[in-house]
């Protein structure tokens, strides 16, 4: 397997609303800045909302990025009911983010965001 290296490359302080709007325009802002490469993933704690503004505006850009919710929240924060999540924004649908024996993924998404640039 290649080694991949995770991008975080900025953060944003959303006073009062992370909407997934704004999400979603912070993030399309940060990859289309001169030398920027799209991301082939997005992980994010809410991605199931994020993917479904995406279809719902049939945005270009986004609609060949695979969108996760990192696995925390998805073990903790949304029901196992919650059916569009479960099966377009699972983790585990992403053979490539596995480690390579399988038993977890190559990038911690629960620590991710503590190490962003200030």
């Amino acid at each position: 397997m290649q080694s991949q290296q995770p991008v975080c490359p900025k953060k944003a302080t959303f006073n009062g609303a992370e909407g997934v709007s704004n999400v979603l325009e912070f993030a399309k802002h940060v990859f289309t800045t001169p030398g920027a490469r799209k991301p082939k993933h997005f992980i994010y704690d809410t991605a199931c909302d994020v993917r479904q503004q995406v279809l719902a505006n049939k945005d270009e850009f986004w609609l060949l990025v695979g969108m996760c919710v990192d696995i925390y929240h998805l073990q903790n924060k949304h029901k196992k009911t919650h059916t569009f999540c479960q099966t377009h924004c699972n983790l585990a649908d992403y053979p490539e983010l596995k480690s390579e024996d399988g038993s977890g993924w190559w990038f911690n998404t629960s620590i991710a965001e503590q190490f962003l640039p200030q």
